[in-house]
């Protein structure tokens, strides 16, 4: 890697050659992110820089990522997201199947890890947290021993296992999934009743109750229908 880069500008940055920088892909960079900057009248000074080489540095690097490490993030991630199948092997699981939340797996060693707030990782392996089957999961991950406890989901009533903290007591749903169907489930009954209330009518010309077919309707029947139209011809004006 330190071959690749040298002709882009990274070694002339460390070394403070600052005017050799400018004919090199970073110094490209760097000019065009200045020129950015100036148009709103703020300074892009030399602790950007480095920032910019680390970018640069960070995008040779993903070119030599292994396909199992980025395989390995991206099923960590969708079995966090639907809970459909384990972070760790991939094992599709069955409705009903016990599934483990708060246990981490390796995902990789990526050379450089960015972070929103603090100083990115350099030369760090990398942990997710994911969701796990009873075969993945870790041995202090099993009910019943310490603070570990299992709960049935509110929909799908699949078994999670999880420890209990402060954060996990509010675990309801298995997945988003989950809960999102829950939620349009209760929006859907709501409107439903809501709907046979407003459906519950009197009639206004024979003062008989009624379920109306429409929201709109004021009368029983079709003889009650004649009636109030016949009413509404013969009122002045």
């Amino acid at each position: 890697m330190a071959r690749e880069t040298e002709d882009s500008g990274i070694v002339e940055l460390l070394r403070g050659e600052r005017k050799h920088l400018d004919d090199t892909e970073l110094g490209e960079r760097i000019s065009q992110r200045e020129k950015s900057y100036a148009r709103f009248g703020w300074e892009y000074g030399s602790r950007h820089f480095k920032w910019d080489a680390m970018e640069l540095f960070a995008e040779r690097v993903r070119e030599h990522e292994l396909p199992e490490e980025r395989e390995a993030r991206s099923l960590a991630f969708r079995a966090r997201e639907h809970v459909d199948e384990c972070g760790a092997c991939g094992h599709s699981l069955l409705p009903g199947e016990p599934v483990h939340f708060g246990a981490e797996v390796y995902v990789g060693f990526p050379p450089i890890r960015w972070r929103w707030v603090d100083p990115p990782l350099v030369g760090k392996p990398h942990y997710q947290r994911t969701v796990l089957c009873g075969s993945c999961s870790p041995e202090w991950l099993t009910p019943g021993r310490g603070d570990v406890v299992a709960q049935l989901c509110a929909r799908c009533e699949r078994p999670m296992v999880y420890r209990l903290t402060a954060s996990s007591m509010r675990r309801t749903f298995c997945s988003e999934d989950c809960g999102r169907a829950y939620r349009d489930q209760l929006r859907n009954q709501s409107r439903k009743e809501r709907g046979a209330v407003e459906r519950e009518k009197v009639c206004e010309v024979c003062g008989e109750e009624f379920t109306a077919a429409r929201k709109d309707a004021k009368t029983c029947s079709q003889g009650c229908k004649q009636k109030a139209y016949r009413r509404r011809r013969r009122k002045p004006g």
